[in-house]
């Protein structure tokens, strides 16, 4: 897992009533669930930063960091947490950056802080680490699928947008059809993808 900030890795601030930073075990007690989908053998944290103040710069770093853990045969997959706001524009540059990808990578996010009791942080987690455990070597960012919460799509990462400020659907596909629908029982595949394989990975920053 990779940590970059966001909300997803905030609570609230009853000081300021705005949010603050949080800690990877707080992120991971949302959804104890993991634990029976994936172990979760490392945590880094690049940097912190809301992502509309990300640049070219962090992408690279994110490449980097992702490229070196994928070479690491004890680790199946990535799980990104990432702010809302430019987390369309990092999974795009991720697919460019790490090319010849042989194993899964699922960017995810919470609209609302984890403290509150509405926060969708639960399921888009639970949703990308069945993703990031699948046989879908791509980069995908993985989100609610509708305002219910109970299924998620992943979303190849160069055909999806932010659509909405404050929905839990808030990522729509752009002229394209999800990879998959996912909910906490199955992963259904909606169109052909890129399978696992051991074909050589190629960092291209």
């Amino acid at each position: 897992m990779i940590i970059t900030g966001g909300t997803i890795s905030s609570r609230l601030d009853p000081k300021t009533g705005g949010v603050i930073s949080t800690d990877a075990e707080e992120i991971l007690k949302i959804a104890p669930e993991l634990k029976n989908i994936c172990n979760i053998v490392t945590i880094q944290k690049p940097f912190m930063k809301w992502s509309e103040n990300m640049s070219f710069l962090d992408w690279k770093k994110l490449a980097e960091s992702t490229h070196e853990l994928l070479l690491d045969k004890n680790i199946d997959g990535i799980i990104i947490t990432h702010g809302t706001d430019f987390l369309h524009y990092t999974s795009a540059a991720l697919s460019f950056y790490l090319q010849n990808l042989n194993k899964p990578i699922a960017l995810t996010y919470s609209q609302r802080s984890i403290d509150r009791a509405s926060t969708d942080a639960h399921l888009n987690l639970i949703c990308a680490a069945k993703y990031a455990t699948s046989d879908i070597a791509e980069v995908a960012l993985v989100g609610h699928s509708n305002l219910e919460d109970n299924s998620c799509h992943a979303f190849t990462a160069t055909k999806v947008r932010k659509m909405h400020t404050s929905r839990r659907d808030a990522f729509q596909a752009i002229n394209d059809t999800p990879i998959a629908k996912i909910t906490k029982d199955k992963i259904e595949i909606l169109k052909d993808f890129r399978a696992k394989s051991d074909r050589k990975q190629k960092l291209d920053t």
